[in-house]
């Protein structure tokens, strides 16, 4: 899966369900661990970024992205496409929001060809 494919379904998914993940405040303890996991990025690509170490941020970003796709997406994928409307598919849902909206603003910087406002209103992106 590639930044593409996981931009392009999150927020199709979380809008057609309705979820504001600013809204949402009861996520379960694995989508509250994916959202630290993130902080901890966020803070190693902040720092990078400080010291114009871009390699290095972009680095901590892809590792923590690949690390995304291939658990966590997975794991929540069977609660993000229930079609009954479940506290854990809420939870799922606004957590995938989330994320995504942060990992295409860590990717930003390298990926300039990316329309990030596009992406956080749920349009599909181009490339």
């Amino acid at each position: 899966m590639d930044t593409w494919m996981t931009s392009s379904q999150t927020p199709q998914i979380a809008s057609h369900w309705g979820v504001n993940p600013e809204r949402h405040k009861k996520l379960f303890p694995m989508d509250i661990a994916m959202i630290a996991r993130l902080r901890e990025v966020v803070a190693q690509a902040s720092e990078a970024f400080e010291g114009f170490d871009y390699a290095r941020a972009l680095q901590d970003t892809e590792e923590a992205f690949w690390e995304f796709c291939d658990h966590y997406l997975e794991m929540v994928k069977s609660r993000s496409y229930s079609e009954e409307d479940t506290p854990g598919r809420r939870s799922a849902l606004a957590a995938l929001s989330i994320v995504l909206k942060t990992f295409l603003r860590l990717f930003a910087p390298f990926l300039p060809y990316i329309d990030v406002g596009h992406a956080l209103r749920g349009a599909a992106l181009r490339c």
